[in-house]
């Protein structure tokens, strides 16, 4: 036992199986110097949290990935200007403004002039046909159709910081911007929606806005107009009254956003309230990363059907996948299920939207 004074041996321990003996023995004096020496060693490092990695490689990495950012971001950027002069001549020849690279040859515009007053301007409905085959089956109705012809343009804005539209220098993100010719339905010229990101938070979506619509009189099409006759003997002018209901309409997703909440707000949302909005939140998102990655890029190939074939593709490849890896059972069901299957294989799929719908049969139609 070290005497007053002098250090405790810093090596001193004492394995299980001795200190059962010792509690044994009875030994108080020997038990009292024991925990007088065991409390001496509270507070005092084991060595484990210096044998962790110093904090400053994560403070390296941290500053390897801002510049992996920041390299990514400029590279981004580099290939947006580099894309934008195509897009610009893509909305020429979709408008008529322009004729398409292959008509532009000796034979091409000789064809072109025997077509003469035969084929009209430009591509009519190109965005709305694009549109209708990307997106899921009846997110675009016929009535949204009649007012995505007059689409001229579609094109994503990204700004970050201040610069573009940012709010403040943590600010990320992007805009939609629809592009409307003027038309019957409503008097915007563009239909805006902007989804701001936080750089901070790991690109975590923190706000979304919206131009809106500004309906002309009777032509919103996300609701429908119910007349109700006056009955007998009401003190009504006997014109009949008129409620509106809403319907199913992409145009909602101009007009109806999902409001993220700040810290306060969101420690008053039930758990039911908060999965509601989280699911509102990634269905508004994944239509704007869906039109911003895909239909946008790759515009020409989702009019013609060509992306939507090949999107079909791979999920019936993934299907098959997921059959594999759950073996070969029920074999039987399996080929009874595949030859019903089979026979209404047509319907299964979904067909492209054509260039004039109302020539398609009527088994091709988009609903």
């Amino acid at each position: 036992m070290p005497k007053r004074g002098e250090e405790q041996d810093q090596d001193f321990e004492v394995s299980p199986e001795v200190l059962q003996q010792l509690m044994a023995s009875g030994n108080t004096q020997l038990i009292q110097a024991l925990e007088r020496s065991l409390k001496g060693m509270v507070g005092q490092s084991s060595g484990y949290i210096e044998s962790l990695p110093a904090p400053e490689l994560d403070g390296e990495r941290a500053e390897l990935h801002d510049r992996y950012r920041e390299e990514r971001r400029a590279l981004e950027e580099k290939y947006e200007k580099l894309y934008a002069p195509l897009y610009d001549r893509r909305r020429d020849v979709i408008n008529g403004a322009a004729e398409a690279p292959e008509n532009e040859t000796d034979e091409g515009k000789q064809a072109a002039a025997a077509e003469e007053g035969e084929v009209p301007k430009g591509v009519p409905d190109f965005w709305m046909i694009a549109l209708r085959n990307a997106m899921e089956e009846e997110t675009i109705t016929d009535k949204d159709a009649e007012v995505l012809s007059y689409l001229t343009d579609v094109r994503c804005e990204r700004f970050h910081g201040t610069e573009n539209g940012g709010e403040d220098a943590d600010d990320e993100g992007f805009r939609l911007v629809f592009a409307f010719r003027e038309n019957p339905f409503f008097s915007n010229k563009e239909l805006v929606k902007t989804y701001h990101l936080s750089e901070e938070d790991d690109m975590m979506l923190r706000k979304i806005e919206t131009s809106g619509v500004s309906w002309k009189s009777g032509k919103d099409v996300t609701v429908k107009i119910m007349k109700k006759k006056p009955k007998p003997g009401s003190k009504s002018s006997g014109k009949p009254q008129t409620k509106t209901e809403p319907v199913e309409s992409f145009f909602r997703w101009f007009t109806e956003i999902p409001e993220i909440p700040d810290e306060e707000d969101e420690a008053d949302l039930t758990q039911e309230e908060m999965e509601a909005l989280e699911e509102d939140m990634q269905n508004d998102f994944e239509i704007a990363e869906m039109i911003k990655e895909k239909v946008i890029p790759e515009a020409t190939a989702w009019f013609t059907g060509e992306a939507l074939l090949e999107y079909e593709g791979e999920e019936d490849e993934d299907e098959d996948g997921e059959d594999d890896e759950d073996g070969e059972d029920d074999d039987d069901e399996e080929d009874e299920d595949e030859d019903e299957e089979s026979e209404d294989e047509g319907d299964a799929k979904r067909m492209p939207a054509a260039a004039d719908a109302k020539e398609q049969p009527q088994e091709c139609k988009q609903q």
